[in-house]
């Protein structure tokens, strides 16, 4: 039998398994044996595509429930229940579930301004408070709170060199360096010929 054929039949058979055993695109994909994306789009070409809602593993209700019910971050939730965060946020998305996290991050904005105020830095202040260094850096620009450096004083209480006398410097320092090892390569063959 040609290979067309044999797909054909697989085809009309995912088709009939589908249409009429009310089996689910992945189920009736797997049955006939076909291409779930193949099977998809001849049904869909047909007209007879359902909208099946998307069935969610259980660990994935968990951790919806993680996170609606007991108020957990998508992270959080995610790892609770053992599922990954992409897929928990895409369904909670779907379902209009995800939180607005604006509100809490300006209340974490407004710790960490708080925390700098009161004398942290601002990396302190904002890992403390879970929001960026810009972020808060940016907000306390705008809001004329940054404090103004001291200036540093110098680690060294030496005097600062003129570029020129430092450039002698170093020449004569390498002089001297060339005029020592000079006089012990010298001493070494003195005391080599005794």
């Amino acid at each position: 039998m040609p290979l067309k054929v044999q797909f054909a039949e697989r085809l009309a058979l995912g088709v009939e398994l589908y249409v009429n055993q009310k089996m689910t695109l992945l189920e009736s994909s797997a049955a006939a044996p076909v291409c779930r994306k193949t099977l998809s789009k001849e049904l869909k070409d047909r007209g007879l595509l359902r909208n099946e809602p998307k069935k969610v593993s259980e660990r994935l209700e968990k951790a919806i429930k993680f996170y609606v019910d007991e108020k957990l971050s998508a992270y959080n939730a995610a790892t609770k229940a053992g599922v990954g965060q992409v897929g928990l946020l895409k369904i909670l998305r779907e379902r209009n579930l995800l939180r607005n996290s604006t509100d809490k991050s300006a209340a974490n904005l407004e710790k960490a301004i708080a925390l700098y105020v009161a004398g942290e830095s601002i990396l302190t202040a904002s890992r403390q408070a879970k929001v960026g260094n810009q972020t808060l850096g940016n907000a306390l620009y705008a809001r004329g709170l940054m404090r103004i450096r001291e200036e540093r004083k110098p680690k060294s209480t030496v005097s600062r060199q003129d570029p020129l006398e430092a450039a002698e410097s170093r020449v004569s320092s390498i002089a001297l360096s060339i005029i020592h090892s000079a006089a012990r390569i010298a001493a070494n063959h003195q005391g080599d010929g005794r």
